[in-house]
């Protein structure tokens, strides 16, 4: 990280230095002790991942240098008031990290229910690439049909990916999201 480019100036003034920085915000609503950041990008964004993948560096780098390293900070990114991704730092319980191939590249993959509680997980690549959801499955026949149930990382059988790309790798996704669980590893965004 090149501390060169990072503003010192405090949480309190994140949001200013992002709407500087990053003219397609079109709207930052900070929570009143600066913890959580809602940031709405224009609708007609271009590029938009690489753009989050810009302000995630951006962002790491200023919590480093202005944070409190005990503090978790969120960001709830919009584009056209639609949710984007939910994105933490300084918090070991959100998401999961974890690394695989697909296509044949390698790819570090967050896995992260984005709307909170629904069970439904985005999975977003190292730039931040929307790639799929994943979500469990039950059975009409099964006890927990139609309620949200806690996620099942260790049965692969009871999930089910909703894009081509993801299908063939779903079985993997869960195998590792599982395994950093049970090693009591959580490779999280942090700074």
């Amino acid at each position: 990280m090149n501390r060169d480019n990072i503003v010192i100036g405090g949480m309190d003034q994140l949001s200013t230095h992002l709407k500087n920085r990053f003219v397609q915000i079109s709207a930052i609503t900070e929570s009143s002790d600066g913890t959580y950041f809602m940031l709405d990008f224009a609708p007609d964004t271009a590029k938009l991942n690489l753009l989050i993948k810009q302000m995630d560096a951006f962002i790491k780098g200023y919590i480093a240098v202005n944070g409190d390293p005990a503090q978790a900070y969120g960001f709830n990114v919009n584009c056209g008031r639609k949710l984007i991704n939910n994105i933490w730092y300084n918090d070991p319980e959100f998401g999961h990290r974890i690394e695989m191939q697909i296509n044949g590249r390698h790819q570090k993959l967050f896995v992260v229910d984005v709307m909170g509680g629904t069970g439904d997980y985005s999975v977003f690549n190292q730039d931040f690439e929307y790639l799929g959801e994943i979500y469990m499955f039950a059975n009409e026949d099964e006890e927990d049909y139609g309620i949200f149930a806690e996620p099942d990382w260790s049965s692969p059988n009871k999930w089910r990916a909703s894009t081509k790309l993801l299908k063939p790798y779903l079985k993997r996704i869960i195998e590792l999201v599982n395994g950093s669980l049970k090693q009591g590893v959580e490779l999280i965004p942090t700074v």
